[in-house]
């Protein structure tokens, strides 16, 4: 299961679970099945109405992996939830969207409460996911992308002014980015 299909990184994530580890999975939007579809999503789940919901009461404890590109205590109960036994629950996000408490107290306590849950032999394996900056890692990216096994989309581009910022993470906080949002610090050169 991939939660936020088509946002920045769901929407690599698609491409790269189907066509690099030749997985069979879930993914879920708002309205953008379409893009989910064409990136290789086997199932679209839309989790603005009842659908999750209901899919997550349909395969109890049947998924080998959670990729969680929304966060959320919801997104977290479903999850885990969906997966097996020893199943691997990894999220970038641990909000649960506009107004949430997002202090370092509180990310650690979410951190801290679903590595302790995660613990019990009865339930799944929880990662909190950091990433470091990897030259190698992105070169291998570009290599996908410019060999057309890799679809980057752009969103919307904003300028590096203060209001071009703000209306970027408006746009994110939106939670209905179709895509990457991309801030302009300098025009390229055409030459």
């Amino acid at each position: 299961m991939i939660y936020g299909g088509s946002g920045g990184v769901g929407s690599l994530a698609i491409q790269m679970a189907k066509r690099v580890f030749k997985a069979s999975f879930v993914a879920t939007t708002s309205s953008n099945d379409a893009m989910c579809t064409e990136n290789g999503a086997d199932l679209v789940v839309h989790y603005d109405d009842d659908s999750l919901k209901k899919h997550t009461e349909e395969h109890k404890n049947s998924y080998d992996a959670v990729f969680d590109c929304v966060g959320g205590k919801g997104y977290w109960d479903m999850g885990a939830n969906l997966l097996k036994r020893n199943g691997n629950y990894v999220t970038l996000c641990l909000d649960s969207g506009p107004g949430d408490n997002l202090s370092m107290t509180s990310l650690i306590s979410k951190v801290i409460y679903r590595s302790a849950r995660s613990l019990s032999p009865l339930t799944c394996n929880y990662s909190f996911m950091l990433t470091e900056q990897s030259g190698a890692d992105l070169a291998v990216i570009n290599k996908m992308v410019d060999d057309k096994l890799l679809k980057v989309y752009i969103d919307s581009e904003y300028d590096f002014t203060e209001d071009g910022v703000h209306a970027m993470f408006g746009k994110l906080m939106s939670y209905r980015c179709k895509g990457k949002v991309v801030c302009k610090i300098f025009e390229a050169d055409a030459n």
